[in-house]
């Protein structure tokens, strides 16, 4: 974190801070997923973190019964053993999202 602090703006500062705040009053578990969470971020590229951001205010911007459904497949899919899951990411593979300025072009 100590790397980003100086490109985060304001509203994300505070974010963070209020995050640091609370954090000893999380049980153990929270703490993890937390720092796992992190980890993943700190992870991701630029450009995933935008596609992150954009797909969660899209979420957000859905309709609460849109968003319930989409959360009932999610616990779904959580769900399923690890061979299910894989058969399913097989039947159906991400695209990758369209990069802006660019054009697709069948195969």
């Amino acid at each position: 974190m100590a790397e980003e602090w100086p490109k985060i703006e304001g509203p994300r500062r505070h974010k963070w801070i209020g995050i640091a705040r609370h954090y000893p009053k999380m049980t153990p578990q929270q703490q993890e997923r937390l720092q796992s969470r992190m980890k993943q971020w700190a992870s991701m590229t630029p450009e995933q973190r935008t596609q992150v951001r954009d797909r969660y205010k899209k979420l957000k911007e859905m309709p609460p019964e849109k968003r319930e459904a989409i959360h009932r497949k999610w616990k779904e899919y959580e769900g399923l053993t690890e061979e299910e899951k894989k058969t399913l990411r097989q039947a159906h593979p991400v695209r990758p999202a369209p990069q802006p300025g660019k054009t697709l072009t069948p195969d």
